[in-house]
């Protein structure tokens, strides 16, 4: 319409210019242009091509990742649950209502400490573990997505209950639930379990440094591998490394009831690192331990967790209700290639119960006060050193053991 316009403009013009001879000359020039006649017009514009691409940030996918510590199932806890169901099946769901809250991420990864044997074993306490199926459902229905079942109450029924424990895991495969830790044969082992989420693809192996002296007998198929192999470890992370993008690696190890982080771990998840692995959990002391990032030998970082401790329990010290739930970014640099692990939270979890360990539940640390912790059944408890409880006590845990800018109150 512009360019119309504009050619209409320099015609009146032309008459006016050739006013003297009238507008009759227009009329007999060779050019004559009939204004009544629908006229096509070359708007094409005679100038260089000129085309300005802007390059567009490169978005690197990432994966939001939590993990818990153990989910150690006292009779307190399994009891309460059922009495809560009107004794037909278990409702574990006052035990975690409150911690609902922290599953968010696209992976939430948990050590379940207890055998779950698909209700062919009765519900079983210390110091022999198994826990109802009801427990495992109501573990996946609040977010809890991966299980690692390597630990040492892994072989708490035998052969045939980690059988059975297997059977339990692996109906849940079909609703897009992982585990891993232990397996059927060295076939089913070497089929290392991993899955893609945002274009980021994860592997996963778990390891124990023991059983609590109980063994599978020699004939069995059944394949669990201990932290004194150190061959069958490397060639785990090594083959999970070409699988994947990032390797987590679960490892039951330590001592119980300490804080401390000793050189044995520390040259262990080293080795770990070195062979691939990008995230290494720790589990097994009951207590909250240290964390920090590592160098492989290649000059890249992985994050190791030393211990979350219990996720919940109905343990009788105060260092075993106290601890940790592992919030953080895995992100994929697509130009590069490389991992990069970053925004770790560490969110302490309290395990809280009354009298003679009734009504177990777990708190996030924001939810807890002075005031429940004055109500804690530890104080009255009838085994164990450690019964003093309060913000304080709890205050003492977490910062004398977790990193400063890693833990995160909120």
């Amino acid at each position: 319409m512009y360019l119309k316009s504009k050619l209409l403009s320099v015609l009146l013009i032309s008459c006016m210019v050739y006013a003297g001879v009238g507008c009759e000359s227009l009329e007999n020039d060779s050019q004559t242009v009939d204004l009544n006649t629908d006229i096509t017009y070359d708007t094409t514009l005679d100038v260089k091509d000129v085309t300005t691409t802007e390059s567009m940030p490169i978005q690197n996918p990432t994966v939001n990742i939590t993990v818990e510590g153990d989910n150690l199932i006292h009779s307190s806890i399994y009891n309460q649950a059922n009495a809560r169901a009107d004794y037909n099946g278990y409702d574990f769901s006052y035990a975690y209502e409150r911690v609902e809250q922290l599953f968010t991420g696209d992976l939430n990864i948990m050590n379940q400490e207890t055998l779950i044997c698909n209700d062919e074993y009765p519900p079983a306490d210390y110091p022999c573990f198994n826990s109802p199926v009801d427990l495992g459902n109501h573990m996946i229905d609040i977010g809890i997505n991966v299980f690692s079942i390597a630990n040492n109450h892994m072989i708490d029924m035998g052969a045939d209950g980690l059988s059975a424990c297997l059977d339990y895991w692996d109906s849940k495969e079909q609703y897009g639930i992982l585990h891993y830790g232990a397996y059927r044969d060295e076939s089913d082992m070497q089929n290392i379990v991993t899955t893609e989420v945002n274009g980021i693809s994860f592997a996963f192996v778990a390891f124990t440094e023991y059983t609590n002296g109980l063994s599978l007998p020699t004939d069995s198929p059944l394949q669990i591998v201990y932290t004194s192999e150190m061959d069958r470890m490397q060639s785990q992370v090594e083959l999970a490394d070409e699988l994947a993008d990032v390797v987590v690696v679960s490892v039951h190890w330590g001592s119980k009831d300490t804080h401390e982080v000793d050189d044995y771990r520390r040259t262990l998840a080293q080795n770990f690192a070195d062979w691939g692995a990008n995230l290494i959990i720790g589990t097994h002391s009951h207590t909250v331990q240290s964390m920090e990032y590592i160098t492989n030998k290649y000059g890249d970082e992985a994050f190791v967790f030393y211990s979350l401790g219990n996720f919940i329990s109905a343990q009788s010290d105060n260092f075993n209700l106290v601890g940790l739930v592992g919030d953080l970014n895995v992100t994929k640099d697509l130009s590069s290639g490389s991992i990069i692990i970053d925004n770790i939270k560490a969110r302490p979890v309290i395990t809280h119960y009354g009298y003679g360990y009734s009504d177990v539940q777990v708190y996030p640390y924001f939810e807890y006060d002075d005031d429940l912790a004055s109500q804690h059944g530890v104080h009255t408890a009838q085994s164990g050193n450690y019964h003093d409880f309060s913000m304080e006590v709890i205050d003492e845990i977490l910062t004398q053991n977790v990193p400063s800018e890693f833990l995160y109150l909120e």
